[in-house]
């Protein structure tokens, strides 16, 4: 490093030049090199490697989510005119109705002046939501879209469809109903 300068040497040869550290080993240094590029090489694979293995591992993770979140599966249009089921209605896993499940149609008869209304007569907004939470309570996992369903049909419901009615409604929107009635009691609730 502290050689001294030559005259009509480049000073930068001077300096990176080789300064007598004895003879030079041709075959050390190819052995070397081929040792150095042969642990870059796996280095960079390993490392190509692991990251394709963290994107498997979370495409896998992200898969097995939605699987365990989403076990319903709502039927498209298209869906349900092929497996003969309405839209919206309760499904299993699987995408096909379950078979426990009472049908509409199929079910006990309710007392007179109980119940749906007559075929012939056209379902107000409030009693389609209604009865969408209806079938969606019948199904403990899909109790989210049933308070979703009754929330909804409290939203168009006329005076006397939010009146309390032990007969015609379920649990869940009799509670609904409550505690919509305490909230405009304390005006808490806009409409």
């Amino acid at each position: 490093m502290n050689a001294p300068h030559e005259p009509g040497r480049d000073l930068v040869e001077t300096v990176l030049g080789p300064h007598g550290g004895g003879p030079e080993n041709a075959g050390l240094r190819a052995a070397l090199l081929r040792r150095t590029t042969g642990i870059l090489r796996r280095r960079r694979r390993l490392r190509w490697l692991g990251a394709a293995a963290a994107l498997l591992t979370c495409y896998l993770a992200g898969a097995a989510t939605a699987e365990t979140w989403w076990p319903w599966r709502p039927l498209t249009p298209a869906a349900a005119h092929k497996e003969g089921a309405t839209v919206g209605e309760p499904t299993s896993v699987a995408g096909t109705q379950d078979s426990t499940e009472a049908k509409p149609g199929r079910e006990a008869p309710l007392p007179e002046g109980v119940g749906p209304p007559p075929a012939t007569a056209k379902a107000s907004p409030f009693e389609v939501r209604r009865r969408a939470g209806d079938r969606f309570l019948r199904e403990p996992a899909q109790l989210a879209l049933a308070v979703r369903s009754y929330t909804n049909a409290l939203r168009v419901a006329s005076v006397e469809e939010r009146a309390i009615s032990p007969e015609r409604d379920s649990w869940l929107l009799m509670a609904l109903k409550e505690s919509r009635l305490k909230e405009r009691n304390h005006g808490n609730l806009d409409h």
